[in-house]
């Protein structure tokens, strides 16, 4: 059992793996049917040592994750993550903001924004926006 200072965790099942000799993309399907997808180096995945439907979990810390509030042209955005949930909680910490929402399936999220961004957005508790992040985010562990 291990700890973690993330505070965005996904469950799920390794749905597929594309090696390459650097990096390996790992694809994470939840139980939703909602994918993820991860980079690591092909190091660190074969130190995993799992194959495809194995139990893993895949965090990203906080700072990591935008949010944004339409994702019209999803093509133009380069955070291949892009989930759609809801915020709950806005909390002004000075320059930074704490947007703690829920994910349409259910998974609690938290995102840290700064002040301006907040305010340029016209954030407000109760709306729906896109939980955005990229591959190269999500660290990978073994369930």
């Amino acid at each position: 059992m291990y700890q973690a200072s993330a505070r965005n965790a996904f469950f799920g099942s390794l749905e597929r793996v594309h090696k390459t000799p650097i990096m390996t993309e790992i694809c994470l399907r939840l139980p939703d049917a909602t994918e993820l997808v991860a980079m690591v180096t092909t190091e660190s995945f074969e130190r995993l040592a799992v194959s495809e439907g194995a139990s893993l979990t895949a965090m990203v810390k906080a700072p990591d994750i935008l949010v944004a509030t339409e994702v019209a042209q999803p093509s133009r955005i380069g955070a291949g993550n892009r989930l759609p949930g809801r915020i709950d909680t806005l909390t002004h910490r000075g320059v930074s903001v704490e947007v703690l929402g829920m994910l349409e399936n259910g998974t609690p999220m938290c995102a840290l924004c700064t002040a301006q961004s907040v305010a340029d957005l016209g954030l407000r508790e109760g709306d729906a926006v896109w939980f955005l992040f990229t591959a190269f985010s999500l660290i990978v562990a073994v369930a």
